[in-house]
């Protein structure tokens, strides 16, 4: 017996649902912390459980972490074949398959260098001054940044024509030249690994129909966070008729300025005939409290599933807000927020985090930190969309 048949227990009756599903093609909206992991792998262990050959199996993520957390996961519930399961980042699965297609492969292939972010910028600053534009005027990094959503959005340079606005065609040049000195370098860049992959796929028929006619069952995780090359990937690997199960939040798509787009979400049970719809709504990880202030936030979005999480957890403590004018006046009432939780025996300096969303944000609250005399670390959470290849 597999360990999965013991595992399916502590399933909830939705989650349940979800593994035994019969759907060819499934949306699951899964709210924060309703176990949406859980039920990906369980899945993935049920249908080879059911004698779904482990090769047929594809899942996707977006970062290395969640992959090889998948990975472990499938591992201990179904260990019967599940290193063969591809399972991996969306670039790592397409250099595997530019690899074996032999696209992109050692010194011998068309393409043989990938560019990393310094890498590109560094191209982008040699096309600035051979241009004699100031780099202080036209930022490198803003280029680069053009360069990678265009191509996440599969528009060539060339896309940019006559009515391009003023800003555009500059981008546009510097793409321009920018693609010639790959091609001399034969070198990708992280956003070509994907559209690559697709320009293989609508060139080489038999290529597409040895993975779309391989691949019979296909996991999306974190849908909400996919781009539109990263969608039309997916569409094409299940041109063959494979079944589609993806997994996301629209509430929780906090990524359109890095590309993600939320309307392949949205527009997922149109672009997918016939596909069931699950909602996971019981949250496992916060308080009644924080879920309905929460929810009262989240109910304004527009564009958006409807769905109402609850939580089977305690009431938790009221969630407070304070409006603050600027920055110092913040750091100043954080820095004397800690002060005072620290004050008696509940809580140590090591129990408070502060969470901020750019880095430029944390220079007040370091220096209210350092006048107060709180010892504090600097812990750097990357948000890069391009963690692994």
């Amino acid at each position: 017996m597999l360990p999965f048949s013991d595992t399916r227990t502590c399933l909830n009756p939705v989650q349940k649902s979800v593994v035994d599903s019969g759907a060819r093609h499934m949306l699951v909206l899964a709210g924060a912390g309703s176990g949406k992991t859980r039920v990906l792998t369980c899945r993935v262990a049920a249908l080879i459980e059911k004698g779904a050959r482990p090769s047929s199996i594809l899942a996707v993520t977006f970062t290395r972490k969640a992959a090889q957390e998948m990975k472990d996961r499938v591992r201990k519930l179904a260990p019967s074949g599940p290193d063969s399961v591809w399972i991996g980042t969306f670039h790592s699965i397409c250099l595997r398959i530019l690899r074996s297609e032999r696209v992109f492969a050692s010194s011998n292939a068309p393409k043989s260098v990938i560019f990393d972010d310094s890498d590109q910028e560094r191209m982008v600053k040699m096309i600035l001054k051979d241009k004699n534009l100031d780099s202080k005027l036209y930022q490198p990094r803003k280029f680069a940044d053009f360069i990678s959503r265009a191509k996440e959005n599969m528009l060539p340079p060339s896309y940019f024509g006559e009515s391009a606005l003023f800003f555009q065609k500059k981008y546009a040049e510097v793409y321009a030249d920018y693609e010639s000195r790959l091609q001399i370098e034969k070198a990708l860049d992280f956003s070509d690994i994907i559209w690559e992959t697709i320009r293989l796929f609508e060139r080489d028929g038999a290529a597409l129909e040895k993975y779309s006619l391989g691949f019979r069952h296909i996991f999306v995780d974190e849908f909400q966070d996919t781009n539109p090359s990263q969608y039309r990937l997916i569409k094409l690997l299940a041109s063959g008729g494979a079944g589609v199960c993806v997994v996301g939040d629209d509430d929780q798509s906090i990524y359109r300025w890095r590309g993600a787009d939320i309307y392949n979400i949205l527009n997922f049970e149109k672009d997918f005939s016939g596909a069931e719809v699950f909602k996971l709504e019981q949250n496992y990880r916060s308080t009644k409290k924080i879920l309905s202030t929460a929810g009262k936030i989240i109910n304004n979005n527009e564009g958006r599933k409807e769905k109402k999480l609850w939580t089977e957890n305690a009431e938790g403590d009221d969630v407070e807000c304070f409006m603050l004018e600027e920055e110092r006046d913040e750091a100043a009432f954080i820095s004397a927020s800690i002060r005072e939780l620290a004050s008696g025996e509940k809580n140590k300096y090591g129990d408070i985090a502060v969470f901020y969303r750019t880095h430029a944000q944390s220079r007040a609250i370091e220096e209210y930190l350092r006048r107060d005399g709180i010892p504090y670390k600097i812990i750097v959470v990357s948000i890069y969309k391009y963690p692994d290849c």
